[in-house]
């Protein structure tokens, strides 16, 4: 008699650890769902985002010499990319990038300056016509 209640006391305990591993992975589930919503809506993982779109940008902007104006959608965000001279120094010139999120608010900017020797400037403006022209036939 005592065997058979030392078998079924066995048994209802492994179903109770079973049921409450379940209840306790569930809960741990949850949570960490959570956090991690609450983690990837926060303002700072936005921005953290934004900085690496940007970086991203530069790169390619500095590998592909694409030094000009123009907007690029991105991961979500709107990067506006403005070239302009510096004011003190000639020849330098800086190179602005703003991610705007989708209502237009600023997230994050970054900005760089590089220098423009005058055979990359002809270049770069023998290319603008050549794409300008090429635009304008194609229209």
């Amino acid at each position: 008699m005592e065997s058979d209640q030392m078998a079924r006391l066995k048994a209802s305990s492994l179903l109770e650890a079973t049921i409450a591993l379940t209840v306790i992975t569930i809960v741990f589930s949850l949570g960490w769902m959570t956090v991690n919503h609450v983690m990837d809506s926060s303002p700072i993982a936005h921005r953290n985002k934004a900085d690496r779109v940007l970086e991203v940008v530069l790169e390619q902007t500095e590998q592909q010499s694409s030094f000009y104006n123009e907007e690029i959608k991105m991961d979500g965000y709107l990067i506006k990319k403005m070239v302009r001279p510096h004011p003190e120094f000639e020849g330098v010139y800086i190179l602005s990038l703003q991610a705007l999120g989708a209502q237009g608010a600023l997230i994050s900017e970054k900005q760089q300056l590089f220098k423009w020797d005058e055979t990359s400037m002809i270049l770069f403006r023998a290319c603008l016509g050549f794409i300008n022209r090429t635009h304008f036939v194609t229209n």
